[in-house]
């Protein structure tokens, strides 16, 4: 077990390191931005990660994607980092006793963030178990990601799988947190950081401040997606906004630099392309209102980038469209049925304005609006206030839509980017408010920041209080043990080799996706292809529909099983009989399902029977 933590603990900063490896790959062929101010690890970091995204969307497009090669481009990375290191070891100056201190200070909480995610427990079995790790095995198995029956497959286009396999490559479906909860959490880290450039001359301002916004800042996560990961991707924007000269027309090496950090955002949820465009198109609306004669080339600027950005994200697309027939969902419905309303509902404007305003004036959503503020006494902010901008009109449209969602789970869409708002927002404005001191000796230190100092010493023990509880919480506990993989092994070697299957079952990623192509249904009635799963029309349309889809087996789990996650009989009569539309909806699709897959069990043959699952062979009507 030891040994095991540690290799993954080692690997995990192996990825990392190999994120600033690419990202000198970026710095290399598209350059700084700007030559006056270097590239910090941080953001090259960022920079590294987009490049992946880049190159994992043509990957797996082309279904080339194993754990070898996952392996190869983070040993690539890690060789590409050690030779930047080697060629700037001149510049490496032997850190005082002051910045010792400083940086293990700074290195305790960081280090106990990121243990605490190498082996983490899924938050959200009914997200995780049955979505977001089988993204990760069937990517790693098959090369490539095709679920034609998943939500979350068509609401999402890859990218947070792709950087999840980095890791899986080597680990397990245990250490699917790493990517989001442990390195981008460093990522960002060091991308805020970064921002003060000058920070030797600001004393302990931007290493307490950077702590706070990133390890203390709430952030509200509930499952293995892209969370903190999309937070270091909009932090990735900001600071190449920020980095522009203020030109209304950049030179093509930025405009592809920049579409690169847009389509790596959008890669990893379909949503964060609005927030990051709109980012986009505000900067260049804020540079055309600032130098009027040049609004033609803001304009063409913007066409550039926009072009450059589908073109960044056209893999991602196709590949989304061959899985679940839509490059741009939710504008292209694709796989998603129209009767399927468990998100939005028909309301009268009256009805739809209140549960909008509610959402909106949450204390939850408003404290992280608080900064807007700041731009009514200094406007000299463009990147920051733009990508500010791109967030509320993001959150307000999300609000606005999500008619059965609460503001808890809007806030959680919508915290990467309004967090990375908030934080640049704060940062600028900090970064400009403080007067330089002339050094960095904690002698000389002014008394606020003495203060600042202690108090974020005060704060450490419960910044990694938690930190140790998951720990120790999670150390020896395997969320599925080698019995159950083996059962599920046996499972699969009951139906032939090649042939589909669809999978009812709480682990799907237990599968090998390689023997067979493996279905999944995360979310009952939300997405099946054309004319979709006939749900409320008996077992018998269930039935003619699998096999009209090529799909002659069932695999199919016990559904009264105590302590089952999702599809769990007894949770959806509970949620059944609750006044919330939300659950009520989805309650009634998966009570069908699994009353359609009862009857099945009774009429169809039985081919596999073990420890409460069946697999069921589907012939037509009338064959042997």
């Amino acid at each position: 077990m030891i040994a095991d933590y540690l290799f993954m603990f080692a690997w995990g900063l192996c990825v990392l390191a190999a994120f600033v490896g690419w990202g000198g790959v970026v710095v290399r062929t598209l350059g700084t931005v700007t030559d006056d101010v270097p590239v910090d690890w941080g953001l090259q970091a960022g920079w590294g990660m987009a490049l992946l995204l880049l190159m994992g969307g043509l990957l797996s497009l082309l279904e080339l994607v194993s754990p070898a090669l996952m392996i190869g481009l983070t040993l690539a990375g890690l060789v590409m980092w050690f030779y930047d290191i080697w060629k700037t070891r001149s510049a490496i100056s032997a850190p005082d006793r002051y910045k010792i201190i400083l940086l293990i200070c700074i290195l305790i909480p960081l280090i106990s963030r990121y243990a605490a995610a190498v082996h983490f427990t899924a938050l959200s079995c009914g997200d995780d178990d049955i979505a977001y790790f089988p993204f990760i095995a069937r990517l790693l198995d098959t090369g490539t990601l095709i679920d034609p029956f998943s939500l979350r497959r068509l609401a999402a286009y890859g990218g947070q799988t792709f950087l999840q396999a980095l890791v899986g490559a080597v680990g397990t479906e245990e250490n699917a947190f790493l990517v989001d909860r442990g390195i981008a959490v460093i990522i960002s880290f060091g991308l805020t950081l970064g921002f003060f450039h000058d920070r030797t001359k600001l004393g302990i301002l931007p290493y307490a401040l950077t702590m706070l916004v990133i390890m203390v800042l709430p952030f509200p996560m509930l499952n293995s997606a892209s969370h903190i990961t999309g937070l270091a991707l909009f932090l990735t924007l900001f600071r190449t906004l920020q980095r522009l000269p203020g030109s209304a027309m950049p030179n093509a090496r930025t405009i592809w630099l920049i579409a690169m950090i847009v389509a790596g955002a959008a890669s990893l949820r379909a949503h964060f392309l609005v927030a990051a465009a709109l980012a986009v198109a505000c900067y260049w609306l804020t540079m055309a209102l600032q130098n009027r004669n040049e609004w033609k080339q803001s304009v063409l600027a913007l066409t550039r980038i926009a072009g450059a950005t589908i073109v960044c994200l056209l893999a991602w697309m196709v590949l989304l469209y061959r899985s679940s027939n839509s490059f741009l969902y939710p504008l292209i419905r694709g796989n998603h049925r129209v009767e399927f309303e468990n998100y939005s509902a028909s309301l009268d404007f009256d009805a739809h304005f209140q549960i909008f305003a509610n959402i909106l004036l949450d204390a939850k959503l408003l404290v992280f609006m608080v900064p807007v503020g700041l731009f009514l006494f200094r406007r000299s902010y463009p990147a920051a206030l733009s990508l500010y901008i791109g967030a509320l009109i993001t959150t307000a449209a999300m609000a606005w839509v999500f008619t059965h969602s609460d503001v808890d789970n809007i806030h959680r869409y919508v915290a990467p980017f309004l967090n990375a708002a908030f934080i640049a927002t704060v940062v600028s404005f900090a970064r400009d408010a403080r007067t330089p001191t002339s050094s960095s000796g904690m002698s000389s230190l002014p008394v606020g920041d003495k203060i600042i100092g202690g108090v974020m010493l005060v704060l450490l023990p419960f910044m990694m209080s938690k930190d140790v509880e998951r720990l120790t919480d999670r150390w020896g506990k395997v969320g599925l043990g080698q019995a159950e993989r083996a059962l599920y092994r046996e499972i699969q070697a009951s139906v032939p080799k090649g042939k589909k299957f669809m999978a009812v079952v709480n682990h799907p990623y237990a599968f090998d996706y390689a023997l067979n192509d493996v279905s999944t249904i995360d979310v009952a009635g939300a997405a099946s292809p054309d004319p979709g799963v006939p749900y409320f029309k008996g077992a018998q349309a269930f039935k003619a529909y699998f096999l009209n889809m090529g799909i002659p087996y069932l695999v199919v789990g016990n559904f009264d099983q105590p302590g089952a996650c999702l599809y769990n009989r007894r949770l959806w009569k509970f949620h059944l009989s609750r006044d919330i539309p939300v659950w009520q909806m989805g309650a009634k699709y998966y009570l069908d399902l699994m009353d359609n897959l009862g009857e099945l069990k009774a009429s169809e043959e039985v081919i596999f029977q073990k420890n409460g699952f069946t697999v069921l062979e589907l012939k037509p009507d009338g064959s042997d």
